[in-house]
This record gives structure tokens, sequence and C-alpha cells, in this order.
């Protein structure tokens, strides 16, 4: 494997970021609703209860001088610039393994020039739309909380990003001149100055305010309309992307019976407009789904809500729900075993399954 690359933290350079959140305390989430060792790990419920701590201040970063290379790399004399409210620690530890290369910003390409400056939002999920949610959305208040004229910036958009990206951008209102397609394999970019707005965490440990943040999106761009179910299973049966590997529901139908047999709809979020998946999101009080991108909309439900997540992969939920005040409930996946696309396929326990829900309709009904 290569040496990693050279990193500039920009922590260490005063004078370079306009602030417009102060340093916050994030406080624990609620605890577990159920911390039975037969439903939920017990490493599971010890990376819940970690959850809480300090979060750093939010703003903008203005660079002169640097330049876009790759999808998300920005470079200073080439150097790649780093800090705690722009690089996951995930992120920062591939570049310093070399992981990503030991020179992942290209230097071998053309430069082209932007008379303009030119902000990055994009990181290293952009093709996930769980980054779009808990990454590169708030990226947009961030900058537009710490640099009040955006009429003359420019938005980077890499140029192999799903279509649905340049979509929330569009929802959002940023017009299609304000955004500037990249092809980070063959070109670098370097503009008249460089913007980069902090990400909405560190680490994923989000700042209190961005509740607010995820309510307005809510208010403003949610589909209009009432009467929209509150228990919802998320079904990912449907889903996947050519080449990449899976994560397989054995006994869904099974799950599904039951699920609906308790009163929940069934959806598939990737087939629903956006503003459709933030009112069902916005309305929901109990969600049954697998860890996943989809899951990351619990961005948009009200405190109070019950998540059961099936097939624990990382904390993010847990993150969720200590901003957004949710009780969680993790159920193990049952024979595990790799699935023949490079994945992992599993199943669930239908009478845990149950008691999850019980517990789930026990908590909502005190509430």
């Amino acid at each position: 494997m290569a040496g990693g690359a050279t990193l500039r933290d920009l922590a260490g350079w005063p004078g370079l970021k306009a602030d417009f959140l102060p340093p916050a305390t994030v406080a624990p989430p609620p605890p577990l609703l159920l911390d039975d060792p037969a439903i939920c790990d017990p490493h599971w419920a010890e990376q819940h209860a970690l959850v809480a701590g300090p979060v750093g201040a939010r703003g903008c970063y203005a660079l002169e001088g640097a330049v876009l290379a790759g999808a998300c790399h920005v470079t200073i004399e080439g150097e790649v610039a780093v800090a705690p409210d722009l690089t996951p620690s995930y992120w920062r530890g591939m570049l310093e393994s070399g992981v990503l290369g030991a020179a992942p910003h290209r230097p071998d390409l053309p430069v082209r020039t932007v008379d303009a400056p030119v902000a990055v939002i994009a990181t290293l999920g952009y093709g996930e739309y769980g980054h779009w949610l808990l990454d590169i959305l708030p990226r947009l208040w961030t900058l537009a909380a710490a640099r009040a004229d955006l009429h003359d910036v420019r938005i980077a958009l890499p140029a192999d990003a799903p279509s649905f990206g340049a979509a929330l951008l569009a929802q959002l209102g940023l017009r299609p001149g304000q955004l500037l397609p990249h092809d980070p394999a063959v070109e670098r970019i370097a503009p008249r100055q460089l913007l980069l707005p902090s990400l909405a965490h560190d680490d994923y440990r989000l700042h209190p305010a961005a509740s607010g943040y995820f309510d307005a999106l809510a208010v403003r761009h949610a589909a209009p309309g009432g009467g929209r179910p509150r228990r919802l299973f998320l079904s990912r049966a449907g889903y996947g992307r050519p080449g990449i590997p899976g994560r397989y529901l054995e006994n869904h139908a099974e799950v599904r019976a039951l699920l609906e047999a308790c009163g929940f709809t069934t959806i598939a979020p990737e087939r629903l407009s956006w503003p459709e998946q933030l009112a069902l999101f916005a309305g929901a009080q109990v969600v049954v789904g697998e860890h996943g991108s989809a899951m990351k909309n619990l961005v948009f439900t009200p405190p109070g809500a019950v998540v059961v997540n099936i097939h624990y992969l990382n904390n993010t939920q847990s993150q969720i729900a200590a901003l957004r005040r949710h009780h969680m409930i993790y159920l193990r996946g049952e024979d595990l075993r790799a699935a023949p696309d490079g994945g992992v396929q599993y199943r669930v326990d239908i009478p845990r399954l149950a008691h999850c829900v019980a517990a789930a309709f026990g908590r909502v009904g005190r509430a």
C-alpha cells in the first residue's frame, strides 16, 4: 500500500475561518428501550452511550491559493486540507494510511481556473443518500450562515454525483448556473477563493443547532397534506446498486407480515419523491428499518419517536437519536453469512421483533 498523503490541519492556522455557531455539548441520547443482550449486542449499547460530548464551532473556511483536487479534496501547496469540522476520523485515517493513495488529489492533472468563489460541499460519501443528509446538505446551511452573500458563489459538484444530488440542490433553491460541475478524473479547479463550510458534526456528533435546520427543511419542503401513517416499515427488498455488495434480509416477507399486522405501513423510500419522504418522516411515531441510508431520514422525525434499527452497522442512528431525542431499539440480525455478491445476508427472529414492537408501542403510548 502506498504511503499516506501529506495533511495540513486548518485548525492550527488562525484567521481562515468565520464562525457562526459557538462550540456546544451534545446531550446523551435517551437510554435504549431494550438493553437485552439477546436483542442488542452489548457493544452496541456501549457505543450508544458514548454519543454525548463536545462539538466544536461551526463556520466556513475561506482559502486563497487552494485547489479543489479530486471529488472533495482541497490542497494547499500540495498538502490535503483537513480539520475536525471538515474531515471525519475515518476519512482522515484513510488519507494518513494511504488507502486513498499517496496523492489522492492527483497533482498530475491540469488546472482549470475559475474567476469566482467556489464552495466545496461534497464528502467521500457523495454517492450515498445518507451522506447527503448528514454531511452535504448541512454544509449549505453553514455556508449561508457564515457568508451572507452567496450570489456569486459557485457550488462544486463532481460529475459522477448521483442525479438525486443535483435534484436535492435544486429543491433547496440553487440555480443551475450556481453549480460548477467538474470531473475529478481529468481536472483540478483553482478558484479565486475556495470556501470550505463546516459539517454539521464532529465525527457524526451533531451540533445541537442542526435540529432546527432539519425542522426547517421539513417545514419548507415536505409535501402538503395530512392523514399519513404514523408507523413505518422501511423496506430494502427492492433496493440495490449494480456492483455494490448488498445486505439481504432473508425473511423479509415474515417481517413485513408481522409489522403490517401491527398497523405498520411498508414504504420503499427510494421510490418516493423527497417532499413525500420528508412528510412521512416528519409525521412518524414508530419507525422500523434496516440500518442504511433510508434510516437517515429520521433527522426529520420529531422528538419522542421510537426507532427499531435492524442489523447495527455503526452508531449514526444513536447520533441522530441524541439530536432528535428518539428512543432507540437495536435488534440483532441472526444467522449472518456472506451473500453471493460479497455482501451479507441474515434473518430476523420474529418473536424478538414482536417484543421490540410491543416495547415501542408501550413507549409511545406513555408519551
